[in-house]
């Protein structure tokens, strides 16, 4: 295809000079628009980026509507997930009202997600959250399901950041995980495990704790395979039954 516009599947993004946010942007005659494997005629850029490169704010409530835009918390959405697939450039912030919030999340690949509860105990996610090939930083948020066989959060080839957050399982077996890690970077901060069977669980990855509390309700703190490492840092209080588990050239460092 002459003249084509490659973008790497792990990115899905491109700066076009002199697109701004909200023109649309069409094909001349012999040319196609291709996005996410879809052919297009045209396509609408969303509001998400300002010009100047700062994120646009979108705001989630449970007295909200997805039919709404979310661009001003008088016009809130209702649903992260229906926000976040809307919203799917490279650059979001996402801003939850305190209330309970019912269902699963998955973040589209390449996208750089900016998650914030109004307080830190204030916000709840009902749901299973996943991240693929991505860059996250998520603060305030309660993530709870009562599922026996359940993993709260999968991650894999991504960078995420959790800060004053809490994972909590109804209760503790041999298989539910809390954070589940494979070949990402993981940094938990002031943040609380509760009633896990694995709090944290990591392959090829590196998982950063500080002030952080994994309960003595959770069976094993954190678990280590193929050349994994946690780095476990001030102010971190590890009650696990059996605080960590190490196999295949990991290592715990304090």
């Amino acid at each position: 295809m002459p003249n084509a516009i490659v973008v790497p599947s792990t990115e899905g993004f491109v700066t076009m000079p002199g697109v701004t946010a909200g023109s649309l942007v069409t094909a001349g005659s012999g040319s196609r628009l291709v996005s996410a494997g879809v052919t297009m005629d045209q396509m609408t850029v969303p509001n998400i980026v300002q010009p100047d490169g700062s994120y646009e704010r979108i705001f989630i409530s449970t007295t909200g509507s997805d039919s709404n835009d979310g661009l001003t918390n008088t016009t809130p959405m209702f649903s992260l997930q229906a926000a976040v697939s809307k919203y799917r450039p490279r650059y979001a912030q996402f801003y939850l009202a305190n209330g309970d919030y019912p269902g699963d999340l998955t973040v589209p690949n390449g996208m750089v997600l900016q998650v914030y509860g109004q307080s830190r105990l204030g916000v709840t996610m009902y749901g299973l959250l996943t991240i693929g090939m991505c860059r996250a930083y998520i603060q305030n948020l309660t993530v709870s399901f009562t599922d026996a066989l359940a993993t709260l959060v999968d991650i894999s080839e991504s960078q995420v950041s959790f800060r004053a957050c809490s994972m909590l399982m109804g209760t503790s077996t041999m298989s539910n995980i809390g954070v589940n890690a494979l070949d990402s970077t993981v940094n938990v901060t002031n943040c609380s495990f509760d009633y896990i069977g694995t709090a944290l669980q990591a392959s090829n990855s590196t998982i950063n704790l500080t002030t952080t509390t994994i309960a003595s309700t959770c069976l094993t703190g954190i678990r280590l395979s193929s050349a994994s490492q946690a780095r476990i840092g001030q102010g971190t209080t590890n009650l696990a039954t059996t605080p960590t588990s190490v196999a295949n050239g990991s290592s715990v460092f304090t």
